[in-house]
């Protein structure tokens, strides 16, 4: 299949094997397609890179939390890390192990705090309240998210850290608590989340070396979570993560603080849209085409309720045709909802036979699509299918159903 109307990275190479016109008959528009192959690739290839550290990794579920998907990611030996008692609940259903789920949220209540620790999962907390509530019942296995006063990401809506930020508690005073209260023995884990589609690890060597200033210099604990926040390349221009350099500069932490304490830390990485951006596609059908004082639109079945980035955060995603034209014209891709911005970024090329009925597929959006869907203008949400390694397609469960299920039991 020959796509002429844009660019598809190296990592979708899979939707070139996949007949998308009969998919879009036996399936309908809009939907959501993933790739088994794509995502356990990606998940594998990370899991090898640091096989020889000391290094767990935990799929951030708020990526992409539908079970079939957090099950391919589970069977490469992931934790799951969820942000809410209920992606909590769905990771617990996929790898009914208590210790390889992590739970990190800036907003939980007493009860649902209390209903964590009887789950018996690893808990960071976010906030002093958190923190003496976790203390106070003695459980087993707390971190605490540190905010180091800085952070990065590809939008100011996902920076994570500095003084603007909700989330975590402020370095400065957490070693305040620390000369004063000396509770280090029952803090088993420090953590910190800098943002999310951080392009370099750059960053990632700033804050460990701003957490080992204040605090490991002097204190050791036993794990040391650096989250996630990865980049994935949505545009040509865009390069890969440098996960080799990441590697390199965990591997002088590690000895570095070995000399100094006389054990190397687990080190806890989590990824989420590195693994799995590339692993889905948004198939949609033109509705409309039409030209105003010299301007084109062209209209689709599908827009920011289904998938958002582009409108809340003016997120690049291509969008490829699947005519084999020689004549292009420039015009805008915009969605279905009732709101001017539900237009995708950036004028685009696209093939000048181009007509309505014909499909236009959105790449690179297994992460941060579905999860952030919704029914705005009373459009339902898209189905999801899954195209495993054997050619096989199925339809899967959306998350929102799968909780339902869990939540019924």
């Amino acid at each position: 299949m020959c796509f002429m109307n844009g660019y598809a990275s190296s990592g979708t190479e899979w939707i070139r094997d996949v007949d998308w016109k009969e998919l879009a008959r036996d399936y309908g528009t809009p939907i959501y397609v993933y790739s088994e192959e794509f995502i356990t690739k990606r998940a594998r290839t990370l899991k090898d890179l640091f096989r020889e550290l000391n290094v767990d990794l935990y799929y951030a579920m708020k990526a992409n939390t539908n079970p079939e998907i957090l099950r391919i990611i589970a069977n490469e030996g992931y934790g799951l890390e969820g942000v809410s008692i209920y992606e909590v609940k769905i990771g617990l259903s996929i790898v009914q192990d208590n210790r390889k789920i992590m739970l990190t949220s800036c907003c939980l209540d007493d009860e649902t705090l209390l209903e964590a620790i009887h789950l018996g999962i690893k808990i960071n907390a976010d906030s002093w309240n958190q923190l003496s509530f976790l203390l106070a019942n003695n459980h087993e296995d707390i971190g605490v998210r540190i905010d180091l006063g800085f952070g990065a990401g590809h939008h100011a809506y996902t920076t994570t850290g500095g003084w603007q930020s909700k989330f975590g508690i402020g370095i400065d005073e957490f070693v305040h608590f620390l000369e004063t209260e000396s509770p280090s023995g029952k803090i088993r884990r420090l953590h910190f989340h800098l943002g999310s589609g951080i392009s370099s690890p750059e960053i990632y060597i700033e804050a460990l070396d701003e957490l080992w200033q204040k605090i490991l210099k002097y204190r050791a604990f036993a794990e040391i979570d650096i989250g996630g926040g990865f980049s994935y390349p949505y545009r040509k221009e865009d390069k890969e993560f440098d996960f080799n350099n990441l590697k390199k500069n965990l591997e002088a932490f590690a000895s570095n603080h070995e000399k100094v304490h006389g054990f190397s830390p687990r080190i806890i990485l989590e990824p989420g849209r590195w693994i799995v951006a590339g692993g889905g596609v948004l198939v949609a059908k033109v509705t409309d085409i039409k030209t105003k004082s010299g301007q084109t639109f062209v209209t689709l079945n599908t827009g920011m309720q289904h998938l958002i980035r582009p409108a809340l955060y003016r997120s690049y995603h291509e969008v490829l045709f699947l005519q084999k034209d020689t004549d292009f014209i420039k015009a805008f891709i915009a969605g279905n909802s009732c709101e001017n911005a539900d237009v995708m970024p950036l004028e685009r090329t696209v093939p000048a036979s181009l007509k309505r009925g014909d499909l236009a597929l959105v790449l690179d959006v297994g992460a941060y699509g579905y999860v952030m869907s919704s029914n705005y203008n009373s459009y339902p949400r898209p189905r999801e299918i899954i195209i495993r390694k054997n050619g096989r397609i199925e339809e899967t469960i959306s998350f929102d159903k799968y909780l339902l299920e869990i939540l019924r039991k």
